[in-house]
């Protein structure tokens, strides 16, 4: 398949990639899951874009880390857009909770591409 990166709340001392919760705000999370689905792998990487101090955009993270999926439940039209622009899919996370839950949904063909971004990304 390919890799996904999905936001996390979670740093990298937690025990487990596929156990940290979903992050609700993409840009503001300090780390993202980056899932390869040809290993089974997970790795972090952490988040660079201006909300940290650097100048990435997160579009900049998503295409540095190799990725051409992000799962994710939350999305504001700019990172949505800026992702669409380079041929990153963004696909809906639903109602899975955990990195695990969600990148397992992928594998099984479960989540489906994200219609259009949030109106407003205050809402959680």
């Amino acid at each position: 398949m390919a890799k996904a990166i999905l936001p996390i709340k979670t740093g990298e001392n937690d025990i487990g990639i596929s156990s940290a919760h979903l992050g609700k705000h993409f840009g503001r999370v300090p780390y993202y899951a980056l899932f390869d689905s040809d290993t089974g792998e997970f790795s972090l990487v952490k988040n660079t874009n201006h909300h940290f101090g650097g100048t990435d955009t997160p579009a900049d993270v998503v295409a540095n880390a190799g990725a051409t999926f992000v799962i994710t439940s939350h999305l504001g039209s700019k990172p949505y857009n800026m992702f669409r622009e380079r041929g990153i899919t963004v696909l809906d996370a639903n109602d899975a909770d955990t990195v695990g839950d969600a990148t397992r949904l992928w594998i099984e063909g479960k989540l489906q591409p994200m219609k259009e971004p949030e109106k407003s990304c205050c809402s959680h």
